[in-house]
């Protein structure tokens, strides 16, 4: 009796899922806010991931990365400001009708920044954190767009809400330390880079920033 309940329950499932209408990829995609400019994006982080090991052990390694490094240039027309624009105002016709999904104003506001609307960024982004206050990379993205704007005080406030969340973030470590040094708060910046590089050896911008934040002070061979 057990057993045909269950084989009962299994086929009304299988009917139910052979009636419902498949979507094609190409309105996934819009649902999803996906574009070429997400393309670029993921190519890029592909290639940046293939100079390490082990994929630098591979025998045909300077093939694949030749064949990335390709591909990446074919798209490179996605991430021309009139694509991006005309990318962005497709993200903002689903955005209206998926106001409650943080992930698409995740996107708007990371499409944005890359725009140069810092103005709008920030906005996606403070949305997003009213919905998922525990994602610590929102917090991250705050810091940085107030620190782009000249706000080190504002930024640091927002750094650190990242760091309370997850206090190996070397990215919010890193961010956290430039707005020190914006502040003229040099040797606390210096040993939050160190903490970043601890945190993550492989932080080029904590090593960048570090450096900068030593040429500031006159510290040039440092």
């Amino acid at each position: 009796q057990s057993t045909r309940r269950l084989r009962s329950r299994s086929t009304s499932v299988q009917r139910g899922r052979s009636s419902d209408p498949l979507l094609s990829e190409m309105e996934c995609a819009r649902r999803l806010s996906y574009c070429r400019w997400n393309d670029q994006k993921i190519m890029a982080e592909i290639l940046r991931r293939h100079q390490s090991p082990p994929c630098t052990l591979q025998l045909d390694h300077e093939e694949r990365t030749a064949w990335w490094r390709t591909r990446l240039a074919e798209g490179q027309r996605s991430g021309e400001p009139a694509a991006l624009l005309a990318a962005i105002a497709g993200v903002r016709t689903i955005v209206q009708t998926n106001d409650s999904d943080w992930v698409l104003h995740k996107n708007l506001g990371q499409m944005l920044e890359a725009a140069g609307d810092l103005a709008g960024a920030f906005t996606e982004w403070e949305r997003v954190s009213r919905m998922v206050p525990q994602y610590a990379n929102v917090w991250y993205h705050l810091g940085n767009l107030l620190d782009e704007q000249g706000k080190s005080v504002q930024a640091e406030a927002q750094f650190r809400k990242a760091l309370a969340i997850d206090p190996n973030m070397a990215e919010a470590l890193s961010g956290l330390g430039l707005s020190l040094s914006a502040q003229g708060r040099f040797d606390e910046a210096f040993r939050i880079y160190a903490r970043a590089i601890a945190a993550n050896p492989d932080s080029i911008h904590a090593y960048i920033n570090w450096g900068i934040g030593l040429a500031g002070r006159g510290q040039f061979e440092e």
